[in-house]
């Protein structure tokens, strides 16, 4: 039989559970998500198949309030374009000219 809380015992060991560090306060816009995941046993084992197990909680934020934060801080704002622009890129090689699609918060 696998030990479970052994095993989650070790893997998490490094991580501190005390008060955090502030980052995961709900305020900011962090949330936390429960990940399951399905393990599979053995056809051979008494209960085969496989079973959902909780691998560990997943804190994130939605990308609105990531924009929000970086479009409402004055020291950010040098590195964020108002008005569209296009980058394109050319090479001998090639006929035309490559559009490069970067990503909305860059």
């Amino acid at each position: 039989s696998t030990s479970w809380d052994k095993i989650n015992m070790q893997l998490g060991g490094s991580i501190d559970d005390g008060g955090g560090d502030g980052w995961e306060d709900e305020d900011a816009g962090w949330r936390k998500t429960q990940v399951t995941i399905e393990v599979p046993f053995s056809r051979t084992m008494a209960q085969p198949d496989a079973r959902p197990y909780v691998a560990a909680d997943l804190h994130h934020r939605p990308l609105v309030f990531v924009i929000r934060e970086k479009l409402s801080n004055p020291q950010d704002d040098e590195f964020v374009h108002y008005e569209p622009y296009q980058l394109r890129w050319s090479t001998p090689h090639l006929q035309r000219e490559v559009n490069i699609q970067g990503e909305l918060y860059t």
